[in-house]
């Protein structure tokens, strides 16, 4: 007898969570659910503007490391002439790169500038005297 029951008993909560999954009571129960907003659209200049950012963060952080491990090298050489030549040219090549980067990085400024539309100052109203 029990077990009957537990039996009716599943039939019934199955029989009522398919009729909420197919959708018998939502007009009865229905809960107005705001509309999902779209994304604004997304703007080519802008997101090519943050990748040279983060470009110009990861590369200047790259040519600092550059320049400590030239400057490393250079106090380890012990005046061997090879070893301070390399050195050297890590310096050199770290800050030749350090400048690449802050050339692009302006040359990234100048096109956003000359692609981005500017906002056109209102007129004034005509005086009145």
């Amino acid at each position: 007898m029990i077990r009957k029951i537990k039996q009716v008993g599943f039939e019934i909560v199955a029989s009522m969570c398919l009729m909420f999954e197919l959708g018998y009571f939502k007009t009865a129960y229905a809960v107005p659910t705001p509309p999902i907003p779209k994304p604004p659209p997304v703007d080519l200049v802008q997101v090519l503007g943050k990748f040279a950012d983060y470009f110009l963060m990861a590369g200047s952080l790259i040519a600092v490391l550059m320049i400590i491990i030239g400057g490393l090298r250079y106090i380890v050489s012990a005046g061997s002439p090879t070893q301070t030549e390399g050195a050297k040219k890590t310096i050199i090549y770290a800050l030749v790169g350090l400048v690449i980067m802050i050339m692009a990085l302006g040359t990234v400024q100048l096109i956003k500038l000359i692609f981005t539309p500017r906002a056109t100052p209102p007129t004034p109203p005509p005086a009145t005297i």
